[in-house]
């Protein structure tokens, strides 16, 4: 048997009343709480993961029947929409769906234990992706700058070799680091530590597993590789002839643009000041271009800065506040249209750390998911902040548009905190993306993350 799914209620329970604790331990409760062995996966056939998917039709649709049971399998399915067709052996179904509509397919699987029978509602329309809160794995909390394609490779095996994959969980993301800089025709190129990436989308898709990436709507990433900024529609093009089915777009550098935006802005705003904000906003250029600056300079800079914010407030808290938004949504309204040129689905993550309330205009901008919170770090205070710092978000989420507080860093947890984790991103309806070695994963752990009651809360 697995982890029992009352379990995860009593560790919510009993860590929800000590949620304001200032240590990184958990409460003296949940550390009496046993710790259960993982067990032998059930010989039954089970069909898992989400219950229902979405595609736009005439492109690529891809999806893994997730199945657990002892092998080997045969999947057969009745009243898949025209377009589609399902590998009897693989469980993958593949095609394009032809036209718009609800689809409501029979799923079957025979094993040498049973059978098992499942619905599963395919939807044909446009932005119809991410109906269920993403699953799988991104790159950055385990490997920061030293993700390459051995890694990513590795983790598509593990999500396979864990039994992940047969629990729904499908996204394997590269995070940032694995850009280079860009050939004469524009198109941004892999670093060194990677190859072809259309081969390894393929490699990833042979699995029945899609391939996400990252990029920022400014000049560089947060660790200072190209991004996309002046380069949207390529850039899209190319993720899209890659093969990458998530693409997560992170603020970053596009801060700097976002400030010269908003001094242009008020100098229309208020044209009593706009030769003053012109002058000011020349300083600033000048100051932030060299390098290095002096002291003097530094100083200078700031009581610039410091001026036309002065300035900006004479604007009024209404004019400011829609400014504001103006300017936080525009970079990802920009990007939403690129991916729409493109002839593949993508699902479209937002990593703006919840600056302007995104969880408001998330979904207005085409976000399929939003960061809520800044990122989250591998211990139970960070954690349970942000798990429980997410009321009144939750009804701004729902199909094709969820809450994201972060990925799930389990790793460093012990047991009962790992359950606490699971627990409230599971009642939150949060993505759940792995941010641990898969091929590291304990007994305990892997059989946390197999859950499958706990995941349908998801």
């Amino acid at each position: 048997m697995k982890i029992p799914s009352f379990i995860f209620a009593i560790v919510i329970g009993l860590t929800a009343a000590n949620a304001q604790q200032p240590t990184n331990a958990p409460s003296a409760h949940a550390a009496e709480l046993p710790q259960i062995a993982s067990s032998q996966p059930a010989l039954q056939p089970c069909i898992n993961g989400p219950r229902i998917v979405g595609a736009t039709p005439g492109k690529p649709f891809e999806l893994l029947i997730p199945t657990t049971g002892e092998g080997p399998l045969r999947f057969f399915a009745r009243g898949l929409p025209a377009g589609l067709t399902l590998n009897p052996t693989t469980g993958i179904i593949t095609g394009s769906v032809k036209r718009a509509g609800t689809n409501v397919v029979d799923i079957i699987v025979r094993g040498r234990r049973g059978v098992a029978r499942r619905k599963l509602t395919i939807v044909g329309g446009d932005h119809k992706l991410a109906l269920t809160p993403p699953m799988g794995w991104n790159s950055w909390n385990i490997f920061h700058r030293d993700v390459d394609e051995a890694k990513v490779r590795v983790a598509a095996d593990w999500m396979v070799k864990t039994g992940l994959a047969a629990h729904g969980y499908q996204y394997i993301n590269i995070d940032d680091c694995w850009e280079d800089g860009r050939d004469t025709n524009g198109v941004i190129t892999v670093n060194k530590k990677f190859g072809n990436m259309k081969a390894l989308a393929d490699y990833v898709h042979s699995k029945g597993l899609k391939l996400g990436i990252y990029s920022s709507p400014g000049p560089k990433t947060c660790a200072g590789f190209e991004a996309s900024y002046g380069h949207e529609d390529i850039d899209a093009q190319t993720y899209a002839s890659w093969g990458i089915d998530y693409v997560k777009y992170d603020w970053c550098s596009y801060g700097n643009i976002a400030r010269e935006l908003t001094e242009q802005r008020f100098a229309t705003l208020l044209p009593e000041f706009a030769e003053e904000i012109t002058g000011l906003m020349t300083d600033v250029a000048q100051l932030s271009a060299k390098r290095p600056r002096s002291q003097q300079e530094n100083d200078r800079l700031k009581e610039v800065r410091t001026q036309l914010d002065e300035i900006y407030q004479k604007a009024g808290a209404e004019r400011r506040k829609q400014t504001d938004l103006e300017i936080y949504k525009f970079p990802y309204k920009l990007f939403r249209v690129s991916l729409d040129k493109c002839n593949r689905d993508i699902v479209y993550s937002l990593c703006q750390y919840g600056m302007g309330d995104v969880w408001e205009w998330g979904a207005e901008v085409g976000g399929n998911l939003w960061r809520t919170t800044g990122d989250i770090q591998g211990n139970y205070r960070s954690m349970s902040n942000i798990g429980f710092g997410q009321n009144g978000h939750e009804k701004f989420a729902g199909p094709g548009h969820w809450n994201d507080p972060d990925m799930l860093w389990l790793h460093s947890l012990k047991p009962n905190e790992q359950l606490t984790h699971l627990s409230l991103w599971s009642l939150l309806a949060a993505p759940l993306l792995i941010g641990s070695d898969l091929s590291k994963l304990d007994p305990f752990t892997l059989d946390a993350l197999s859950n499958d009651e706990v995941i349908d809360v998801d």
